[in-house]
């Protein structure tokens, strides 16, 4: 909420938009997040579990709050990565991913550009 004022202020600085081209950014938020916002049990901790719904709803909030100012939230929950961490909790990705593999860098970047377009 503390920024609230800043993004307003940017946006209001934008020159306005102009029919057949391609409007300039506005301000935005993107919330990264993590897929474990979404289990049902415990992975891999009480604490970290816990937090992700609550970026969740952060998201939410902040989206419905933000909108008047014309900001737009976004949130990104992505899969598991692969990390020794991760490795030695499970042994594999086969074992705790549904679509065979770990998430990387590639697959953000589609939904961080998505993010960044503008309406």
């Amino acid at each position: 909420m503390a920024f609230l004022p800043l993004l307003d202020a940017a946006n209001k600085r934008q020159p306005p938009s102009t029919p057949g081209t391609i409007s300039p950014p506005r301000a935005q938020v993107i919330v990264n997040s993590s897929i474990a916002g979404w289990f049902h049990v415990v992975y891999p901790s009480v604490p970290y579990t816990l937090t992700k719904p609550a970026l969740t709803q952060m998201v939410k909030l902040l989206s419905t709050t933000f909108a008047p100012h014309d900001i737009r939230v976004n949130g990104i929950a992505p899969g598991v990565y692969a990390t020794e961490y991760i490795s030695s909790l499970y042994g594999g990705y086969e074992r705790i991913t549904s679509y065979g593999r770990y998430c990387g860098a590639s697959p953000l970047y589609g939904e961080c550009f998505w993010g960044k377009s503008q309406r």
